[in-house]
């Protein structure tokens, strides 16, 4: 059995993360979407970043090898294009959300409002038939805001 972890955080008095931020390990290799660009970090590094900020959930899902290969190969993909930034169609949410479809996985926000919000995957994910677990990862409280 294969899986992966979607990590779904919390919201930031921020415009850029008003709504939360979501992430996805393959491999230990967390890809993410700013507004910047396409990042990547080893799962561990990406995990104290965010907790220095914020929580976080990550979600796990089971994949076959092949939907897990096809699940790098398209946020390789994507990555390599860095289309701009647009919080409809190309933000963190709808990246996980796509790339996860490449593999067979519905994650979009089946009531048809357009925008998914990070709260609305996790709800998605849970009831997804693909998910085996949840993990909670604090915010450190001897962080900084």
């Amino acid at each position: 059995m294969s899986e992966i972890e979607v990590v779904i955080s919390d919201s930031l008095l921020s415009v850029t993360s008003m709504f939360g931020h979501v992430a996805i390990t393959v491999d230990w290799v967390a890809y993410t979407r700013a507004h910047s660009g396409y990042f990547t970090y080893h799962h561990a590094d990406y995990m104290l970043r965010q907790r220095k900020i914020r929580s976080s959930i990550g979600y796990f899902l089971y994949v076959t090898y092949e939907e897990k290969q096809k699940i790098k190969k398209e946020l390789e993909r994507r990555m390599r294009e860095n289309k701009p930034y647009s919080f409809m169609n190309n933000d963190c949410v709808t990246n996980v959300i796509e790339v996860l479809k490449v593999a067979g996985i519905e994650a979009s926000d089946v009531r048809g409002f357009g925008a998914t919000s990070p709260v609305a995957l996790a709800r998605r994910l849970t009831f997804s038939g693909r998910f085996i677990r949840k993990m909670s990862y604090p915010k450190h409280l001897d962080s900084p805001e």
